[in-house]
């Protein structure tokens, strides 16, 4: 969606946010195409900045990546009675 369209058109804003909060995200752009903004959802700032938070913490992403492989090799817990299980465990 150009911003030429959205000065000529007010009614492509109630469009745009539509689309928005529906999940989308929506891009602003010149006439020659030359990307200028986003609208994002609400929310999406903060999920993106806890995002960035964690992949600067080098020990948050070690973990992520164990667990991923202990996932893809089977190594996975499902169900709080299972969970529960190995805390009993560790505890003995």
């Amino acid at each position: 969606m150009t911003l030429e369209e959205l000065g000529a058109s007010p009614h492509l804003w109630a469009k745009a946010l539509g689309s928005v909060e529906r999940g989308r995200v929506v891009r602003l752009v010149r006439g020659d195409h030359e990307h200028v903004a986003d609208i994002v959802p609400d929310g999406f700032l903060d999920e993106l900045e806890e995002t960035l938070e964690v992949l600067a913490d080098s020990d948050a992403v070690r973990a992520l990546v164990e667990t991923r492989e202990a996932s893809a090799q089977g190594d996975v817990l499902r169900g709080a009675d299972a969970v529960c299980s190995l805390l009993d465990e560790r505890r003995d």
